[in-house]
């Protein structure tokens, strides 16, 4: 029974690998079954024949990053330049126009606009912090710190204060968490 058992164990093999192998193999087969060719499924995503490489499009990115700089880069040349230019006695007109032919269209009149309300800003805080100066100092400092604060409310709103505790000399801003 098992001599049988092997028989049939070894036979069973035989016929597998011939099967796996293609033993017999026909005469008139073909040494290397070449694939069949597949249809290009995807046409508009094969590169034309006179498409740039990868290679020439990265070099020409590159050039191009180069010759343009980033608008970060643009502005901060341009406040540069403002500056420089107000230091030297520029009138508003003239930073304005310098800005308007350095920069995209728009951005000189937002620039200008920051411009405004920054000097505002400054000319409040200025005119503030004159008339705190001007208020009395009594000995125990409590009243002086009521209307200082009652100076702050009336003219500046509570987003304002926190700004403008910057500019006093001795106040240290306070730090709140909205709920």
């Amino acid at each position: 029974m098992g001599n049988r058992n092997t028989v049939m164990l070894a036979g069973a093999t035989l016929v597998g690998i011939a099967i796996l192998a293609g033993w017999p193999r026909p005469r008139h087969a073909d040494p290397a079954p070449q694939a069949a060719a597949e249809p290009d499924l995807f046409p508009f995503l094969t590169p034309a024949a006179d498409a740039p490489t990868q290679v020439e499009v990265r070099r020409d990115i590159a050039a191009v990053a180069v010759e343009t700089p980033s608008a970060p880069a643009r502005l901060a040349a341009a406040q540069k330049a403002a500056q420089s230019l107000r230091a030297q006695g520029a009138t508003e007109d003239e930073v304005y126009r310098m800005r308007a032919a350095a920069l995209p269209a728009g951005d000189a009149d937002r620039l200008a606009a920051l411009d405004r309300a920054e000097a505002a800003w400054q000319a409040r805080v200025r005119a503030y912090l004159v008339e705190a100066g001007n208020l009395p100092a009594d000995s125990s400092g409590a009243n002086r710190q009521r209307a200082l604060q009652q100076l702050r409310d009336a003219r500046f709103s509570p987003e304002e204060q926190a700004r403008l505790a910057a500019y006093e000399p001795h106040r240290v801003p306070q730090l709140t968490m909205d709920q």
